[in-house]
């Protein structure tokens, strides 16, 4: 759908709620009261191609400040989740990626070993509570980065399980960290350390067998209607 009929869809759904004025990007707009801030964007006409997916709150693409009526601290939060009220100043939040070195968890000798030869910015926190203060999770970051510094990884793990990898925890480190990737790090080392699932050996070892090969070929010889009938006759089967 493009953004002229998205605005059109939205002006229907919400034609019966109040209006209320919001600042996006630096320009007043009248939207209606308890939409997302992505819905408000939309609303007003402004195209956002770069700052939207999943719209669940899960993706993490659609990282936005916000200055609440009357704060002086701007907030940080995903814009998909954000509901804007009456007095709201909105930008999405332009988040550069971080830099991600590049291992392979299954090769290293010792995870707790090299995690600082991959990431040796990890030693420079300053316990400034930037990351943690700007999380849309409420992940204790700054305090899982202190125990990346002893290896607990075992209790680092299990606090990124509701990390979206927005990056805003890294975008607002001053010395380089990016610990949503220290999170990812941690999770691949504790995954590392238990055995495998019995059935995604058993899975593995058919594939490597090339039991499926026959079937795959099958469905890349299909096109257009044969595909999708075949497609849909494999869906109503499982």
């Amino acid at each position: 759908m493009d953004s002229t009929a998205h605005t059109l869809d939205l002006s229907t759904r919400y034609r019966n709620r109040p209006l209320v004025s919001v600042e996006l990007g630096g320009v007043v707009h009248r939207v209606p009261e308890g939409v997302t801030v992505l819905e408000a964007m939309w609303y007003a006409g402004i195209p956002v191609v770069r700052g939207a997916g999943c719209l669940g709150g899960a993706c993490g693409a659609c990282t936005t400040t916000y200055r609440a009526p009357g704060g002086m601290a701007p907030k940080t939060g995903l814009g998909c989740q954000i509901e804007v009220r009456e007095g709201m100043s909105i930008t999405l939040y332009p988040v550069d990626p971080p830099h991600k070195p590049t291992y392979r968890m299954a090769e290293l000798d010792d995870p707790a070993e090299a995690l600082f030869t991959i990431y040796p910015e990890t030693r420079r926190c300053t316990l400034c509570d930037a990351c943690t203060t700007v999380c849309p999770q409420d992940i204790p970051v700054r305090a899982t980065v202190r125990q990346m510094m002893n290896r607990q990884f075992d209790l680092v793990a299990p606090a990124f399980d509701e990390c979206v990898n927005c990056n805003l925890c890294a975008m607002v480190c001053e010395v380089g960290i990016a610990p949503n990737l220290l999170g990812l790090y941690a999770r691949k080392a504790v995954a590392r350390a238990m055995p495998a699932p019995p059935e995604l050996t058993r899975r593995m070892r058919q594939i490597a067998d090339g039991e499926w090969d026959g079937a795959w070929r099958e469905l890349l010889a299909l096109s257009g209607e044969a595909l999708v009938a075949r497609c849909v006759e494999l869906r109503g089967a499982a």
